[in-house]
């Protein structure tokens, strides 16, 4: 991506597509703790339903327009609409949550949009996996000086 010209286009593929690049809230969840998942849909996928795939026993989620074929699925809802000028059309947020976990289980899951013909999965297919662990100490926190660095 040497040139503005790709930059452009990257950010153009990315922002008009499906995307969920790790948007998660908690990063590194403690057990029992509900996983929210963020999940864009840009301009380029009119779908109106998007669904997270996702197991607890480590193996890879499998499903198909809302139907899980592997492990459970979650029907994400829209939550933001904004209008993308770069993009010249509507980018949509929709979330969903993967309910709360026992510690040592693996989650694995991918998110999908559909419900308008063939389902497009995110970022290129991707499987995400996250380790639910009951130690604080893993989790990511901002050191006790960092609110007061810039001053």
């Amino acid at each position: 991506m040497a040139r503005d010209e790709q930059r452009l286009l990257h950010i153009r593929n990315e922002r008009g597509g499906v995307t969920h690049v790790q948007r998660r809230t908690p990063r590194d969840p403690l057990p029992g703790q509900p996983i929210t998942l963020d999940l864009t849909v840009g301009p380029l996928y009119p779908h109106a339903r998007a669904w997270v795939y996702w197991t607890n026993d480590g193996s890879d989620p499998q499903g198909t327009n809302g139907q899980a074929e592997t492990g459970f699925v979650t029907e994400l809802t829209q939550v933001d609409v904004q209008w993308d000028t770069l993009l010249w059309g509507y980018v949509r947020t929709l979330r969903g949550e993967i309910p709360g976990q026992a510690a040592g289980t693996i989650v694995r899951y991918r998110l999908a949009a559909g419900g308008s013909g063939e389902q497009v999965f995110a970022d290129q297919d991707a499987y995400y996996g996250i380790y639910i662990d009951n130690d604080p100490k893993n989790s990511i926190t901002s050191p006790a000086w960092a609110p007061t660095a810039c001053g």
